[in-house]
C-alpha cells in the first residue's frame, strides 16, 4: 500500500495456503483521510477454496468442490458542515455455495449536533450474513488474514446453505461531560436499538460418526 497524496491511502492484501484445500484471498481497498469531508472507504475482495486433487480429501467428497466468493463495498462519512454527519453505504457479494448467492447489506445514520455538548444519532442497518462469510471475508481490523481453511456444510445432508438476516436499528442520546472537546473527555449515552433475525445460523462442534454431516 501506499498514500495518495493527502487524499487517503490504498493497500492490496492478499494469501495462499495449500494442502487439503488450496485456498487463496485477495482484497484492494481505498481509504480516504478521517480529516475529509468525504471520508469514505471502498474496495472489492475474492476468496476461493478448492479442494486438493488427492485422496487425502476423499472423506470430502460429499462438500462441493469448489468454494469462491467475492464482493464490492463502499462506505462513506459526509460531514455536512459541524452539525450534521451522515454515515452510509453498502456492499454486494456472492458465495456461488449458497441456494440464493447474492446478498446485499447497507447502512444508514446521521449524527446531528442539537448543543454545544448534546448529539442525537440515528442509524439503520440491514446485514446479510452468509454461513462460513467468516472464513471469506477480510478481517474488520489491519493484520493477519488467513485464507479459508475450514470446512462447513448443512448439518441436514444435502440441505441448502441460506443466509441470515439481521436488521438493527438505533437511536442514541449522548452527552459530553467537559467544555473542551478532548478526546478522553467523559460521555454519557442513553440509547435505544431494534434487531430483528431471520434464519438465524449456529455452529455445532463434536458431531459423531453417526451424524450425517460427514466431517
Amino acid at each position: 500500500g501506499a498514500p495518495v497524496s493527502d487524499r487517503g491511502d490504498w493497500s492490496v492484501r492478499a494469501a495462499l495456503t495449500a494442502g487439503d484445500f488450496t485456498s487463496w484471498t485477495l482484497l484492494g481497498e481505498y481509504q480516504a483521510r478521517a480529516d475529509r469531508t468525504h471520508a469514505f472507504r471502498t474496495g472489492a475482495s475474492y476468496s476461493a477454496q478448492v479442494p486438493a486433487d488427492s485422496t487425502d480429501a476423499a472423506p470430502l467428497a460429499a462438500l462441493p468442490m469448489a468454494r469462491r466468493a467475492g464482493g464490492v463495498y463502499w462506505f462513506d462519512r459526509w460531514m455536512i458542515d459541524r452539525r450534521v454527519e451522515l454515515d452510509y453505504g453498502g456492499r454486494v457479494d456472492r458465495y456461488d455455495y449458497l441456494a440464493d448467492p447474492n446478498l446485499v447489506s447497507g447502512t444508514l445514520g446521521a449524527r446531528v449536533a442539537l448543543a454545544p455538548r448534546v448529539t442525537l444519532a440515528a442509524s439503520a442497518a440491514p446485514h446479510m450474513v452468509a454461513p462460513g462469510a467468516d472464513q471469506f471475508l477480510p478481517p474488520a481490523e489491519a493484520g493477519t488474514w488467513l485464507p479459508p481453511e475450514r470446512t462447513f456444510s448443512a448439518l441436514d445432508a444435502g440441505g441448502a446453505l441460506q443466509p441470515e438476516r439481521v436488521d438493527r436499528y438505533d437511536l442514541v442520546l449522548e452527552t459530553r461531560l467537559a467544555r473542551d472537546d478532548a478526546l478522553d473527555a467523559p460521555v454519557v449515552r442513553v440509547g435505544r436499538f431494534m434487531e430483528a433475525t431471520a434464519d438465524q445460523m449456529a455452529t455445532l462442534f463434536g458431531l459423531d460418526d453417526r451424524s450425517a454431516a460427514e466431517h
